[in-house]
């Protein structure tokens, strides 16, 4: 009689592995590139910053880090079908619950400030192609 307990117990175990969400393989993200002198500077600093999408993504150090402007690298992203359809968010604080800047893409990238503000995290994300405006 013991064996139906144990039974049970297994199916139940099996049930939830199956259940479980299956970890990512393959690493979705793309390249930033932020000017880190000032916005009036004519000898303009970027720095790269790899942003995974979908996950906010800490800036700098435990302040962020000074910034005038932020742009997707175009040429650099990883598993991303098309570019085009990728929006960032860039953030104040680390929880990423301060808006540093507007919504921001490829063809728009963001105005953070014509000196240097601070920005310590991005989010980025696909939109669907029917929100995607040429």
């Amino acid at each position: 009689m013991q064996f139906k307990p144990i039974i049970t117990s297994h199916l139940a175990a099996t049930s939830l592995a199956i259940a479980a969400p299956r970890p990512r393989n393959n690493y979705y993200g793309l390249s930033l590139k932020i000017q880190t002198s000032s916005g009036m500077d004519p000898d303009r600093v970027f720095e790269p910053a790899p942003v995974e999408l979908n996950k906010l993504t800490h800036l700098g150090g435990v302040n962020g880090v000074s910034v005038s402007k932020i742009i997707i690298d175009a040429n650099i992203h990883s598993n991303i079908p098309s570019i085009n359809l990728v929006e960032c968010r860039a953030y104040k604080d680390d929880a990423g619950t301060q808006p540093g800047s507007a919504v921001f893409s490829v063809e728009t990238p963001a105005q953070i400030s014509t000196n240097l503000g601070t920005v310590s995290s991005v989010l980025c994300y696909i939109i669907p192609e029917n929100e995607y405006e040429q």
